[in-house]
């Protein structure tokens, strides 16, 4: 809902086409109601992806205008990922120009120019683009699922027990259409 760029209006809406004691099921930040001491944790706040950032308030009062009562929210505590994502960020940085040189060495499929072929088998170029391509694609598929299950982990079970006021929070909010 950060992005939107008139969330009365979205959430009017959304309330328009639901049925009667209908739900509303979202997550957002509540950047609104985190200390300055936490700030040094951002990278950066996306903006102009993120338009709008939230308190709690700001939350029941949107759902208020809009014609929803609050039914349950969930807090969990971004902080664990934000500091994991730095230090993994660092990491990778320092080892960056060895693992490139390693993968390159190691792990390339060398380029393939068509006078290498021969005029008897043009599949071989198709081959070697093909298994470079699969492994280019196993290496990033390997590394995006770790990194979206390091995300979780950190955001959704540890980001649970570390909540706490004040800190950067991602909420799951229900909230329930008014008769």
């Amino acid at each position: 809902m950060s992005h939107f760029y008139n969330p009365i209006s979205e959430f009017h809406k959304i309330n328009n086409i639901l049925n009667e004691n209908g739900l509303v099921i979202f997550e957002t930040g509540n950047l609104g109601d985190v200390r300055k001491e936490y700030y040094k944790h951002f990278a950066k706040f996306q903006y102009p992806d993120h338009l709008f950032f939230f308190s709690e308030n700001n939350l029941l009062e949107l759902l208020r205008r809009t014609g929803f009562e609050l039914v349950k929210i969930y807090k969990y505590s971004i902080l664990p990922q934000l500091i994991l994502n730095k230090k993994l960020n660092r990491l990778i940085s320092l080892l960056q120009p060895n693992v490139i040189a390693e993968d390159k060495v190691k792990h390339s499929v060398p380029e393939v120019s068509l006078s290498d072929v021969s005029k008897s088998n043009p599949n071989r170029v198709h081959s070697r683009q093909f298994v470079k391509k699969a492994y280019n694609y196993a290496f990033n598929f390997t590394s995006n699922y770790l990194t979206d299950c390091l995300s979780y982990f950190s955001r959704y079970k540890i980001g649970y027990l570390a909540c706490k006021k004040g800190r950067p929070q991602t909420l799951i909010i229900i909230a329930r259409k008014k008769n």
